[in-house]
């Protein structure tokens, strides 16, 4: 008898063998078993996590966004952090995430980011995107890091194709005109800079606004503000009109507009509103306190195609973007509000200053006033 590694083959008893042949042809009562399923992918993890137990938006991510899920499963602490971010579903995530993984980086950041533009790129309208409010009046802000934060920026040129724009000058300022703090874009159109933070109280963070300028933007100033502080460390990707395509931006918006309200759009500012995930926010409805005659406009549509209505309410179509025109010189207090319940949901204040000064304002959702 031949053996293998020194055991001998076992020997099946005839009366056992036969058993077991009538036994094949018995039913299994399978209502007793259940499969049992091995543990989530990263990957998988990461499409829950944006999906929020939505089949369609969890569709939509796997034949979307793989491109954009994969390179983060191979970044260290993407997978943890973007479950975390998108869980916790409020401003303040992404400082608090950070602050539990010694692991991220800007480049987690940055991956992470990612895939979130891609949710709300290709999947906006599955994922519902843009209507979670689910914050309002449930999150507080969080501590920022006592040696100050980062934030790495990317500008790229509306009029050219999501060119990079090279060699901009970004100044930070905090008010009234403190703007010691600069930097310029290197050859991808990105820079970073460290800033210092204000450890406690309502201010906690960096607050102030961005000045950007430089030959291709020139004469045009750009002022970038939000009405939150900065909390953590920052990857954003910001696009911007060159100077030589302002006046045909500025034809495209006029004709796209069939009121007869004459628009001056040097006495203007763009704002987008965002929700409770910071994705460009659905049905806001927005409240110039200190100038109740000022023209709004809400985007329907942008790029090549840029529409926008009088009436309504912000659109998760047209990113959340909003203008503002024909306000008058000085100090400005905005609010705004959820359409469909009339809750507020953020305010801020923004100055509009005489010359060639384009404002972009953000608006996220208040945190809990302590």
């Amino acid at each position: 008898m031949s053996s293998f590694g020194g055991l001998a083959p076992s020997v099946v008893p005839l009366g056992l063998s036969l058993a077991l042949c009538l036994a094949c042809g018995i039913p299994v009562d399978d209502s007793k078993y259940e499969v049992v399923e091995g543990p989530p992918t990263p990957a998988d993890r990461i499409v829950s996590a944006f999906a929020n137990g939505s089949d369609r938006c969890e569709d939509c991510m796997r034949s979307s966004c793989m491109d954009r899920i994969n390179p983060c499963v191979d970044t260290p602490a993407c997978t943890e952090f973007a479950t975390c971010v998108q869980e916790e579903g409020n401003p303040a995530a992404q400082g608090r995430c950070a602050s539990q993984n010694e692991d991220v980086t800007l480049d987690t950041l940055a991956a992470f980011g990612d895939v979130r533009a891609c949710w709300m790129a290709s999947c906006k309208a599955a994922c519902n995107a843009g209507k979670n409010w689910e914050c309002l009046g449930n999150y507080t802000a969080p501590a920022p890091p006592p040696d100050g934060v980062t934030v790495r920026q990317t500008f790229t040129n509306l009029c050219m194709n999501g060119d990079p724009i090279r060699g901009a000058q970004v100044q930070y300022c905090i008010p009234p005109a403190n703007c010691k703090k600069r930097a310029f874009t290197d050859e991808t159109g990105s820079y970073a800079i460290d800033l210092p933070v204000v450890a406690t109280g309502p201010l906690a963070g960096w607050s102030g606004y961005r000045w950007v300028s430089d030959g291709v933007l020139a004469p045009l100033l750009y002022r970038l503000e939000r009405n939150l502080p900065i909390w953590s460390d920052q990857v954003e990707s910001t696009g911007l009109l060159a100077s030589s395509c302002v006046g045909e931006y500025q034809a495209d918006l006029d004709s796209a507009d069939d009121s007869d309200d004459p628009i001056d759009w040097f006495r203007s500012i763009a704002i987008q509103f965002f929700d409770c995930q910071t994705a460009g926010a659905d049905g806001v409805v927005l409240k110039v306190t200190t100038a109740p005659d000022a023209i709004i406009r809400y985007a329907t549509k942008l790029g090549a195609q840029l529409s926008y209505e009088e009436d309504g309410s912000s659109k998760m179509a047209g990113e959340g973007l909003a203008l503002v025109s024909n306000l008058p010189l000085g100090e400005h207090e905005l609010e705004a509000y959820e359409s469909r319940s009339g809750e507020r949901i953020a305010h801020g204040h923004v100055s509009v200053k005489a010359g060639q000064e384009l404002v972009i304002y953000s608006m996220f959702p208040d945190p809990i006033e302590e």
